[in-house]
């Protein structure tokens, strides 16, 4: 024991005298282990299930579309089911529990003090059987009675989640029983869901406050009866939970024979509809093919740091072995033993493995605490690390140190005294570096593209195009009319006709939205003698709209105020969408029909094309269609409320006129109940300024993100170049004493370093670069990020990219081994020659 001790001290004080070669080590696997287990931690996340949730068992009823209903739906599955769908699925023998749920916004309670309207909050319209279905035990009350789902007038009740018991409620221990008004009709409390349970769904997606309503009191089924016979409209979406004899195929087996027996029975509606049972997946069981994707990506990245850092150990034993070889070839001749040798190289594998491993925990740990403590809110379960991720990074750094740092020393713990004696150290091992020389220069080559497409990524600011005029723009978003509005359109027009009036406003328009207003609309479009559908962005808007936005038509008209009432509809659509849907044909009196939410099918007339002009962001797909708002009265709100609509004033100026077009929206939303927040700008209010600085802003911080990924690439190479080099000038000692015996000047030789280091980065570079030239012209995004923004194309920028991206790289390589190439120059020709 002693012994083993004594090794481990003389291990520590030989790490510690080297440490240069120590920080190397440790920042390699500080980074490296704490990356990989950084990226594992991000997969456990976008897997996690929802808290509380009881997963075994639990399932997913998805729609399969088919032939024409496969290309107007655009996805390989469909969650979405009608009512009479669901209710014939619930009342089959399917082997499991089936529950139905839809998400809705609703008002709860009284008004705030100094408000027209009560909260709105998220709510949640369940089967009786919902909580036993995902294994959720109420924290007080008995819950929904199971003859609710059969009895559409029993009494109301409703479930409150444990955050809107806590802060809308005092956490009143005798609630159960008690009543609460929602949409202004008294609920009886039943329940009170467990702490930590928002609905099934994934944290990062679930609402923070919720109430759960039985499905039977859905605010569609109460104003349109008609929709439980209605199989067009598809809104319920379910899952189940097997019984203990049924497993998934056998569950899929008896649903497909009822869906079947459904499409025979209803072929109109149910022909092209298949079905199938998937696994729970908190984020939905229908984006787990993207969520493989993504984890199969991480994957990838997490396998490359790990092969980087297993090199650079490597690489870095093999220099130290090197240095050493003659010390142990010493240490061999006075009678240690080869075990003995390998114990001492072991027990500073150990330390480098702990040492890095305390380094990326560190960096696990302090970094989410750092984020939670700057925001103010405690670190979620789902990316905090816990001992086992702890334990996870320390141990992968004890493999990695031990294994791969190992075999550089196993290999050098048996010199051949002789050569070791007489010639210059490391001589035999130089055909072992020419593997990390290759290795070194992958790793360059894989930090190049990172830097290409971050590069390429930040040229965006410059080639984007926003297709509308930003200058003399302001825009609030509406607060949601009141359910108890007896007219919301009639405030809404009060509204814009104050606007109007205002000093300095040339142009209004009331709109469901608005260009980069960070909400995706995406609906399928086709034109009617064509089954091929595209994916557009849809916005419904009243009359001027273009016109005061600033967007270009192109042909044909605007929307006006009558379309709203006209018997047949119109639509205006972008010049990208008419491309796509009549690349041959003039767009102006064809007809396309859309999906419209719930599966309906739409048809519209084209009397406009407009210019290109961005969405709902600067970055993502330009097709869209404009259709005209509805008009916003009490009915059509009683049968929509679902979506809840946004509604946009939109008002054009001069230029330079933006802070009386904010005074006059400011105002207009104060009459509307809407209070501002303190210390910051009133809420809701954008300006043309503010959507430039935050678009660009965000294609600044993705350029940034993506150059981060490479940074870390570009570090752990440099990394190993440090090894590299630094095995370079240990096996040319000799050469270099006898360059300088013969006149060189240490410039001279500080300059061959240097070059020898440039001609290990240059293939690297090369490689790099031909791959991200290939890259950036077949791929369309980073991860859901696209490279290029509109049509501008990188032209002259492209060759100041790549000069970038590798003056970045070479100028890492020879950082690197800047140390190594000044330490050569500091070699002694007598006492080098002497030591031989």
């Amino acid at each position: 024991m002693r012994s083993y001790l004594r090794d481990l001290i003389h291990a520590a004080r030989s790490l510690a005298k080297d440490r240069g070669f120590t920080l190397v080590c440790v920042i390699s696997l500080g980074i490296g282990m704490g990356g990989l287990v950084a990226l594992a931690t991000f997969t456990r996340m976008i897997t996690a299930p929802a808290r509380v949730v009881d997963t075994n068992g639990v399932v997913e009823l998805l729609v399969l579309p088919l032939g024409p209903l496969r290309a107007k739906a655009g996805e390989w599955a469909i969650e979405r089911w009608s009512y009479p769908d669901y209710q014939a699925l619930r009342e089959a023998d399917l082997g499991m529990a089936v529950t139905g749920w839809a998400l809705e916004t609703i008002e709860t309670g009284e008004p705030m003090p100094g408000e027209a309207a009560p909260p709105r909050t998220s709510a949640l319209y369940v089967s009786t059987n919902y909580f036993s279905t995902f294994g959720v035990p109420l924290a007080l009350g008995a819950g929904f009675e199971p003859a609710i789902d059969d009895t559409p007038s029993a009494a109301p009740r409703v479930i409150v989640s444990h955050d809107f018991w806590k802060s809308r409620m005092s956490a009143d221990p005798a609630i159960v029983g008690k009543p609460l008004k929602v949409d202004g009709v008294a609920h009886t409390v039943v329940g009170v869901a467990p702490d930590d349970f928002r609905g099934h769904f994934h944290f990062f997606q679930a609402p923070s406050s919720l109430v759960f309503l039985p499905l039977e009191r859905h605010p569609r089924l109460r104003e349109r009866p008609a929709l439980r016979e209605d199989r067009t409209m598809d809104w319920v979406r379910m899952h189940g939970r097997l019984n203990e004899d049924v497993d998934l195929s056998r569950a899929n087996a008896m649903v497909t024979v009822v869906v079947t027996s459904l499409a025979q029975q209803h072929p109109a509606t149910n022909e092209h509809k298949a079905a199938t049972v998937e696994p729970y997946a908190a984020m939905g069981a229908a984006g787990r093919p993207e969520s493989r994707r993504v984890t199969s990506v991480i994957l990838g990245l997490a396998g490359t740091v790990l092969v980087i850092v297993c090199l650079n150990i490597s690489g870095m034993m093999l220099v130290r072995g090197a240095n050493r070889e003659r010390e142990l070839s010493i240490r061999a001749a006075l009678g240690a033993s080869r075990r003995s040798l390998i114990l001492h190289l072991f027990f500073e594998a150990v330390l480098l493995a702990f040492a890095g491993g305390a380094l990326s925990a560190f960096v696990l740990f302090g970094i989410p605490a750092v984020g939670g403590w700057y925001m103010g809110a405690p670190v979620p379960p789902e990316i905090d690390l816990d001992a086992t991720g702890v334990a996870i990074a320390t141990g992968l750094c004890l493999l990695v140190s031990v294994l791969f740092g190992l075999l550089p020393a196993v290999r050098f713990s048996r010199p051949n005294l002789i050569s070791a004696m007489k010639e210059n150290t490391g001589g035999g091992a130089r055909h072992t570096i020419r593997v990390h020389r290759v290795a070194a220069m992958v790793q360059i080559g894989t930090a190049i593209p990172f830097l290409v497409m971050s590069g390429v990524m930040l040229d965006r600011v410059r080639t984007a195009e926003f297709g509308f005029v930003t200058e003399g723009l302001a825009a609030a978003r509406l607060p949601a009319p009141a359910t108890s509005e007896q007219d919301p359109g009639f405030a809404i027009r009060r509204v814009r006709d104050n606007i109007q009036q205002a000093a300095g406003v040339r142009s209004v328009a009331v709109a469901g939205g608005m260009p980069i207003d960070f909400d995706s609309r995406l609906f399928r479009v086709a034109a009617m003698s064509e089954e091929r559908f595209v994916t557009a962005h849809l916005t419904r808007v009243g009359e001027n709209f273009l016109e005061t936005i600033g967007a270009t038509l192109l042909r044909g008209r605007t929307i006006t105020a009558e379309d709203r009432i006209m018997a047949e509809p119109v639509a205006v659509i972008s010049e990208p969408l008419a491309t796509l849907l009549f690349p041959s044909t003039e767009p102006i009196g064809e007809r396309v029909k859309v999906t419209m939410a719930e599966g309906r099918e739409e048809e519209f007339t084209v009397v406009g094309v407009t210019a290109d002009f961005a969405t709902s962001q600067l970055t993502t797909e330009r097709p869209q269609i404009l259709l005209p708002l509805p008009d916003l009265s009490a009915d059509a709100l009683a049968t929509s409320r679902t979506a809840a609509p946004s509604v946009f004033l939109i008002a054009r100026g001069a230029p330079g006129d933006e802070p009386k077009l904010e005074a006059a929206l400011e105002k207009e939303l104060r009459d509307l109940g809407v209070k501002p927040q303190p210390g910051v700008a009133f809420a809701g209010i954008v300006t043309g300024q503010d959507m430039v600085e935050k678009s660009l802003g965000d294609l600044v911080s993705e350029s940034i993100a993506v150059a981060v990924a490479g940074g870390i690439v570009l570090i752990l190479a440099a990394l190993g170049i440090v090894g590299v080099v630094g095995f370079m000038v240990a096996t040319r000692t000799r050469e270099i004493a006898v360059r300088m015996a013969l006149g060189s000047s240490r410039l001279r030789v500080f300059r061959l370093m240097l070059s020898g280091i440039v001609t290990l980065a240059i293939p690297g570079v090369v490689g790099g670069l031909l791959l991200a030239s290939v890259l950036i012209r077949t791929m369309e995004d980073v991860m859901g990020t696209p490279l290029t923004v509109g049509s501008t194309p990188l032209g002259f920028m492209e060759p100041v990219v790549y000069a970038g991206a590798s003056a970045i790289a070479v100028a890492a390589a020879l950082l690197a081994g800047l140390p190594a190439a000044r330490r050569a120059t500091s070699v002694q020709p007598m006492v080098a020659m002497r030591s031989e």
